[in-house]
């Protein structure tokens, strides 16, 4: 049993509807002879064409392991075997002490343990180019929880419980 996940559907609807609004944009500006922002909007737009790879890309799991697309073709792919660590991690880093505050949270599937201080430098270059990774919903963490027969990992996760009951 396999299933798709979009890596992060909002930020990807975001990256292409900001992209075709400001390449219209250009396109009009340069019809108007105003070249400047015609340039300026088409790099606006360049940049968030450039994000859609980053958040539009899927992730299959799978019995044999995790796979990432974009556009059909295959970019990244990890065995359940080569996969050593899956983990939740929260986006933010920098805070103050004691504070829940986790920012948008990922599940992640690395080839190579990490330890608090490797999740630390994971989360402030976030994301990661060696790793899979997907926005976490309960939902998405229920199913990697059937595929993963390991223990998921926390990093920055609040109040957040992984175990058995939550699972369910």
């Amino acid at each position: 049993m396999k299933k798709t996940f979009v890596i992060h559907p909002i930020k990807l609807a975001v990256s292409i509807a900001t992209a075709v609004i400001t390449l219209v944009l250009s396109i009009s500006a340069i019809r108007m002879d105003r070249w400047v922002q015609g340039i300026i909007f088409a790099v606006i737009s360049a940049v968030f064409f450039a994000l859609t790879p980053i958040f539009g890309s899927t992730v299959t799991l799978s019995a044999e392991g995790v796979r990432r697309r974009f556009l059909g073709f295959l970019t990244r792919s990890l065995t359940w075997d080569e996969i050593l660590e899956v983990g939740v991690a929260g986006t933010k880093v920098l805070k103050k002490a004691g504070s829940d505050r986790t920012g948008e949270m990922y599940i992640y599937f690395s080839p190579y343990r990490l330890d608090d201080q490797t999740r630390f430098e994971m989360m402030l270059k976030w994301p990661p180019r060696d790793q899979l990774y997907m926005l976490y919903t309960h939902n998405r963490l229920k199913y990697v929880s059937i595929h993963a027969d390991r223990r998921i990992e926390k990093y920055n996760v609040g109040k957040l419980r992984i175990d058995n009951k939550s699972m369910k």
